[in-house]
């Protein structure tokens, strides 16, 4: 027994030692894989340092209102003598980089983005690009053409995103190439009443919806978009004219709606009736109401939400998502799910859109 005890003493040494080495080609690994990227990145802080000294004395070459952009190439840099020479791609010197530095106008505040491309070795994409070569899986769902924008339909769709560490999921892609975007977390979620005012109408506190700008509704978005975002977000996030209030025709043999006003350059809003329709593959969902519209449809899961849709006939009542559409007096207060407009030129640094792997927006 003790010949066994004290081979076992003298192996443990060895065991012990082994995981140590173990773990330090793990880590050497895992920073080797990540080393190319780092080094591109670097390159890309590079690029926005002469941004920043040219801007220095071209102020007036800066965007002028919130929301603005403006592009300055790695050659004009190179000109200005900002930057000392044209960058060369790491893993192949005789391989002349591109590239050019944005610069965004967020509130008081100028955000500077690098992009940069090394053919052949560091290409990053847009997310817009990737959505479209998409292919619809076996049971069609997937991203489809309608009209002219590019919507997501469809029970198991790969349209999730990781931005300002939340998760997002795509609604679809605008006439404009803008991003919609879904938040699609359950914790921590946003409440209002879609409005709580005194409606003379019917001389109740149920709400008035006709008054979209004095809403308790606009507020709240107006709250989220201020308080839930970084600065470095709000850069890749822009505005949109919403179609508020769309009076819903229940009888017409289509989805269209007829927007009650536009209320131009929101910075977030909810979705439609029109949104939840079109996501559905039930060969019988027509109006709202059909009990198909739930069939195939990855919004009918999303949980509780109010929707920017208000009733036609009346001026206190607005349309709700819980795997189907309702409406209740706008003075209730539950969930909301804020939608949000990616700018057109996001790109990814990895990601398949599923769940598990969501596109990562590269900043």
């Amino acid at each position: 027994m003790k010949n066994v005890i004290e081979f076992i003493r003298e192996k443990i040494y060895y065991v012990m030692a082994g995981t140590v080495i173990l773990v330090v080609l793990l880590v050497l690994i895992s920073a080797c894989s990540g080393k190319g990227d780092r080094t591109y990145l670097s390159l890309e802080d590079k690029m926005i340092d002469a941004a920043i000294k040219y801007y220095s004395t071209r102020s007036d070459g800066l965007p002028k209102n919130d929301g603005g952009t403006t592009k300055i190439t790695m050659s004009a840099l190179v000109d200005a003598e900002t930057l000392k020479k044209p960058i060369t791609d790491p893993k192949d010197k005789e391989n002349i980089c591109d590239g050019y530095v944005q610069v965004r106008k967020v509130g008081k505040e100028y955000i500077y983005i690098g992009r940069l491309t090394c053919p052949g070795s560091y290409e990053p994409k847009k997310l817009v690009d990737v959505l479209k070569k998409q292919k619809l899986d076996e049971y069609g769902n997937g991203l489809y053409q309608m009209g002219d924008e590019y919507v997501f339909r469809g029970d198991d769709v790969n349209n999730y995103v990781k931005f300002n560490d939340q998760m997002w999921q795509i609604v679809k892609i605008d006439s404009e190439g803008r991003i919609e975007l879904l938040l699609a977390e359950s914790k921590n979620l946003f409440r209002s009443a879609w409005d709580n005012k005194y409606n003379s109408e019917i001389e109740k506190y149920h709400g008035v919806t006709t008054d979209y700008l004095h809403t308790d509704m606009r507020k709240m978005l107006e709250y989220v978009y201020d308080t839930n975002f970084s600065l470095m977000s709000k850069a890749f996030l822009t505005t949109k004219n919403l179609c508020v209030g769309p009076k819903y025709i229940e009888e017409a043999e289509s989805i269209d709606t007829e927007c009650s006003i536009i209320k131009e350059n929101e910075h977030a809003g909810l979705l439609r009736i029109t949104d939840y329709q079109r996501a559905s593959l039930g060969d019988g969902c027509v109006v709202y109401d059909d009990a198909e519209c739930t069939n195939r449809n990855y919004l009918s899961d999303i949980g509780s939400t109010w929707l920017l849709t208000t009733v036609a006939d009346n001026t206190y009542q607005a349309y709700t998502l819980s795997s189907y559409i309702t409406y209740k007096k706008a003075s209730l207060k539950q969930t909301i799910k804020p939608v949000v407009f990616l700018v057109k030129d996001a790109y990814i640094t990895s990601g398949n859109g599923t769940y598990e792997k969501p596109y990562q927006i590269k900043y």
